[in-house]
């Protein structure tokens, strides 16, 4: 656990969370919603103005984990078109 919130920590820090999440198509509200706390809460860890702890913490790090897994998964996916 401790390992997941030094990764979580390290996205928020350098800013890499608000664009995982934008990339995925999601509002703040969901993420949000998902994690257990309010769009507010998800805006201040974004902007960098709160970091998160404690079981929303756990909960947002692996949500955003899944997120980036997943983009790298459908970036596998495409097959190459010829031109």
């Amino acid at each position: 656990m401790l390992a997941e919130l030094a990764r979580l920590r390290a996205l928020v820090s350098t800013g890499a969370a608000r664009p995982i999440r934008l990339n995925a198509g999601l509002s703040l509200g969901e993420v949000a919603k998902s994690v257990g706390v309010t769009p507010a809460t998800v805006l201040r860890w974004e902007t960098r103005e709160r970091v998160p702890h404690g079981a929303a913490a756990v909960a947002y790090g692996r949500l955003l984990a899944s997120l980036v897994e997943s983009q790298r998964g459908s970036k596998r996916d495409r097959v190459p078109t010829a031109s």
